[in-house]
């Protein structure tokens, strides 16, 4: 088993559900261990992912990322690293994203 940070870089790659795609294709490839945060640098939008897998895995959900994408995507680049560190369980990540997705629609449902 190993651990990877996966970032991808782009300019328009929140708000598009990518991190429920993510999460669909982690839980095909059968993650236990899965995390996927919106993040900025600068003006570039990011999306960081931490994992737990073997290699082939990994590997896989990179060429996922690359071409099972939202269609309003524009990914840049996507680098991969080493990590070392704790990742939640794939079902606490999938929690908070449906969490975090309501709040958001409450909050819409709210303005109206």
């Amino acid at each position: 088993m190993m651990q990877s940070e996966i970032t991808i870089y782009g300019s328009r790659i929140h708000e598009i559900e990518f991190r429920f795609i993510l999460l669909h294709c982690a839980r095909k490839l059968r993650f236990f261990h899965f995390e996927a945060f919106n993040d900025w640098n600068e003006n570039k939008e990011l999306v960081i992912i931490y994992v737990e897998g073997d290699e082939v895995k990994i590997n896989l959900l990179i060429q996922d990322i690359r071409t099972i994408k939202p269609e309003l995507a524009a990914v840049h680049d996507i680098t991969v690293k080493p990590y070392n560190g704790y990742i939640f369980p794939i079902t606490s990540f999938s929690q908070d994203l449906y969490l975090e997705q309501t709040f958001k629609s409450m909050r819409l449902l709210l303005e109206t």
